[in-house]
Parts: C-alpha cells; sequence; structure tokens
C-alpha cells in the first residue's frame, strides 16, 4: 500500500511539472492546406489523445547516430513535415524513446499517431502508423478533426538544441533495442500508405 501510494505522488508530481508543449507552438490557421512539395512527401503526426496532456511528445528524424528536431507536438495537435522520399526512421521522446521506420513516395502524404501510454514516472509514448486500409475510417477522421494544426516556435527549437547531447545518448539506448524487435513488431509506413 506504501509502495502505491509512493508511485502514486511521483506520477502526480512528474505530471504537474511536465511540459505539455503548448508554449512551444503556434496555431494555423484551420484552413491551412498541406499538399506536399513536389519530389517531397508530407508526413502528418497527429496526436488525438488527451492522456499524458501535461506531458511534452517530442519528435525527431534519426540521421545516422545523430538526430535531427522535428518538434515538440502537444495533446489534440497535429504538425506537417514535408520529406524527401526514400527510407527515414522516426522518434518520439516521452519518459522513454519509440521508433517507426517510414518508406515514403514523392507526391504522397502519410500519417502517424502519436499514442500516450503510462510511464513509471510520467507518459511515454508510441508511434502508430496509419496504413491505407486506417485512412478512410470513422477513427482517422475523428482523430484528424479534433487535433488543430500547429507550427513549432523559435523556443521549441532553443529547447531541442539546449538538450542535444543527452536525448542522442538517451535516444540510442532505446533505439538499440528497438532493433532488436522482431522486423513484424517495429511499426512502419509502406510507400502504398500514403494518399
Amino acid at each position: 500500500m506504501r509502495i502505491t501510494m509512493i508511485l502514486f505522488i511521483c506520477s502526480c508530481a512528474a505530471f504537474m511539472t511536465s511540459c505539455g508543449g503548448k508554449s512551444y507552438v503556434r496555431d494555423v490557421a484551420p484552413n491551412q492546406s498541406y499538399e506536399p512539395e513536389v519530389g517531397k512527401a508530407m508526413l502528418v503526426f497527429m496526436r488525438p489523445s488527451g492522456v499524458g496532456y501535461a506531458a511534452s511528445s517530442s519528435l525527431h528524424e534519426v540521421v545516422g547516430d545523430d538526430f535531427s528536431f522535428i518538434g515538440i507536438l502537444p495533446s489534440k495537435d497535429k504538425i506537417a513535415v514535408s520529406v524527401d522520399a526514400g527510407l527515414h526512421l522516426y522518434g518520439v521522446r516521452g519518459e522513454s524513446y519509440d521508433f517507426m521506420s517510414a518508406d515514403l513516395e514523392a507526391g504522397k502524404t502519410y500519417y502517424a499517431l502519436v499514442t500516450p501510454r503510462v510511464g513509471f514516472m510520467g507518459a511515454r509514448f508510441s508511434l502508430k502508423p496509419m496504413h491505407k486500409e486506417d485512412l478512410g475510417t470513422e477513427n482517422f477522421s475523428k482523430w484528424f478533426d479534433v487535433c488543430e494544426w500547429v507550427k513549432n516556435n523559435e523556443s521549441a527549437y532553443a529547447w531541442a538544441e539546449k538538450r542535444h547531447d543527452s536525448f542522442v545518448k538517451y535516444h540510442r539506448k532505446y533505439l538499440d533495442k528497438w532493433k532488436l524487435k522482431a522486423e513484424k513488431d517495429r511499426p512502419h509506413l509502406s510507400p502504398t500508405d500514403g494518399k
């Protein structure tokens, strides 16, 4: 009982002191149109769940032994990223890291959910690819509509730069674990999943 109470208090403290990320983004007009640039693919990350609302989920693309910061995605928001066609590896950080690979085709738009789950001291996040058969569903429409378009502001990039070195060490540890998973257990977007 005492251990349960301690864990509950720690979880509440982590919840209250973690950053939900709203100070790092600005809203984009609801009628903003996102289309892939010529020769590029578009990837839209959506975080429709309100679970872990106060915890920030930061998105990255893995580039060799380093990573490129994409942005901080608060709850109930979505962010679009223009990327080169081809193979990519993306990560999301909360209390831990999780990853998703993607093979993207130029001229297409792809979607992935940032999904929260309970961690030890705060929220953990996973990336869930939206496959072709998911895109026409009622759930997908609901998730897309509940999320507001945002863009990161300068403070988000300053936040990421300040934490870069510690993030690199942290994500390598979790990436090694992710690579040990069976291929079927590693989330992946295929070229045909875009529209």
